[in-house]
Formats: structure tokens, sequence, C-alpha cells
């Protein structure tokens, strides 16, 4: 019999610091980004802004905020710099 898939969620391993260690939810999400701009995304678009770790990817930063706040995260933007952000599109579950 065949194996079931699995998705994009199990497929991914969680991010691994330098050191070896996995990131946990509450490190992968280090604080929300409240910005004028991020203000009208989230009354408009319900989209909202983190700075995350560098070490993270976009499956981590995913399971990260359904984890930490309850919510199915539709899609997420990560835009890498000094201080990588994400920007997470939601809907309740």
């Amino acid at each position: 019999m065949a194996e079931p898939t699995k998705t994009t969620a199990e497929a991914a391993p969680p991010a691994v610091e330098p050191t070896g260690r996995v990131l946990e939810s509450y490190q992968v999400i280090l604080r929300p980004l409240v910005t004028e701009k991020g203000m009208h995304r989230s009354t408009r678009n319900n989209q909202y802004s983190f700075e995350i770790n560098t070490q993270a990817n976009k499956d981590d930063v995913r399971r990260a905020v359904e984890d930490l706040f309850n919510v199915k995260v539709e899609k997420v933007g990560r835009r890498p710099a000094r201080e990588s952000t994400a920007a997470i599109s939601s809907s309740k579950e």
C-alpha cells in the first residue's frame, strides 16, 4: 500500500541553529512590527508583520504563527535583511 503524502508543514524540517539546536515557535517569532503601514494592513488585509529569526524559513514562520496565535496561515512573505521580517496573511480557524 502507498504511504500517505506529507503536507508542507510536515515535510519541511524545523529551523536548526548553527549549534545544531532546533528553533522553538517562540524563538522563530521575535516580536511584532507595529508601524503605521502594518496597522493599515492588519485592518484592511488581515496581514501582520513580525521580526523573525534569521535562521527561520517560511515553513518555520508558518508553524510558529499557527502554534502561538491559533490561526490558519494563508500566506507567508519573507523579506531577508539585516533583521528579517515576515508578513503573514491569516484567517481564524
